[in-house]
């Protein structure tokens, strides 16, 4: 029995050493993982700064971005046209003003503003006339379909440039190109094509755009259109005048082209005339003087461009259009007043 005792008394202190042991471990553990607990605690609340930061910086960064590419596109501006200083400030209130009224937003505005300024001598038509021009590209682009503010722009400023108007055209100029676009099949981007090569031709024989215009979308009906053209009739006119005498100045082109409708079917006639690469345009022109006429007057004294424009800006799509450039005008705002 003694013996017996002694060997139960050593297992029980074996135990509680043993278990004493565990007790220790636990408690480290415990306190371990309590400071495990703050560290992840810790790590939460940066981990929410973190990202309260990175949202922060995103927003501010969508808040100035319509100010940065408004910097950089008046920039842009300057270097390309040379306009500086007060006229250059001027013209950048007026970008932001068109472009929240339009829903073009500044930095289209002053995209345009770039493609008109460098094809019209600025100094000739000054600072009015370039925001004249501006609205009338703007107003020619709605009235469009699918015809950007870059392509309205060189429209608008290249006839003007070929047929030697002032700005104060540009409302002609505009409602002819949309007239064009409508009754033919010859879209804007296409006329201007076609008045880039034979424009100043045109108007040196006594053309204006309008007579100019009709012919070439007469043409656009026999699927000729762009510099094609523009190269057909500039051929057909240089001949009209050397070869038979006209005087556009005296006697209008659809007249003159009547004056040969018997001679029409005389290939040889007009093969000598006209040469075989342009005798199937004159023919053409010459089978159709009727509606040259008609297309005359149907783009003389014209507001078919604004018509348009009014019917499709009056829609939703377009308030929301209008709304996003308001918008992106108060993140120019928010950083020209945060300094970048």
């Amino acid at each position: 029995m003694a013996n017996s005792s002694i060997t139960i008394d050593v297992i029980f202190n074996a135990i509680n050493r043993l278990t004493g042991g565990f007790s220790g471990i636990s408690a480290g553990i415990v306190k371990l993982q309590g400071q495990v607990d703050r560290f992840n605690a810790g790590m939460w609340k940066v981990n929410q700064v973190s990202e309260l930061f990175g949202r922060m910086s995103d927003t501010m960064g969508k808040m100035g971005a319509p100010g940065v590419a408004f910097e950089q596109g008046m920039a842009d501006m300057s270097s390309i046209t040379g306009i500086v200083g007060k006229d250059l400030e001027l013209l950048g209130k007026n970008a932001r003003k068109v472009g929240k009224e339009s829903g073009l937003g500044a930095s289209g505005a002053v995209g345009a503003y770039q493609i008109l300024a460098s094809q019209i001598e600025a100094d000739k038509i000054g600072m009015d006339g370039l925001n004249t021009l501006l609205q009338k590209t703007i107003t020619l682009s709605q009235a469009s379909a699918g015809l950007g503010v870059s392509d309205a722009a060189n429209a608008i400023a290249g006839t003007i440039n070929q047929f030697g108007y002032a700005a104060d055209q540009a409302d002609r100029v505009m409602n002819v190109l949309a007239a064009g676009s409508k009754i033919g099949a010859a879209e804007v981007p296409d006329l201007a094509m076609s008045f880039k090569v034979a424009g100043a031709a045109a108007k040196s024989a006594g053309l204006e755009v309008e007579d100019t215009a009709a012919a070439i979308e007469v043409l656009s009906k026999n699927n000729v259109k762009g510099s094609e053209a523009g190269t057909a009739l500039r051929n057909v006119l240089l001949k009209m005048q050397t070869e038979l005498g006209f005087d556009f100045k005296v006697t209008k082109l659809s007249d003159a082209l009547a004056t040969l409708k018997d001679k029409q079917g005389d290939a040889t006639f007009m093969s000598k005339i006209f040469g075989q690469e342009n005798m199937v345009a004159a023919q053409f022109l010459v089978q159709n003087a009727a509606m040259v006429d008609e297309y005359t007057t149907r783009m003389t004294g014209t507001s078919i461009a604004t018509e348009q424009a009014a019917i499709r800006t009056n829609t939703f799509a377009h308030r929301m259009e209008v709304l996003k450039a308001r918008i992106n005008d108060a993140g120019i705002s928010f950083y020209q007043t945060s300094g970048g």
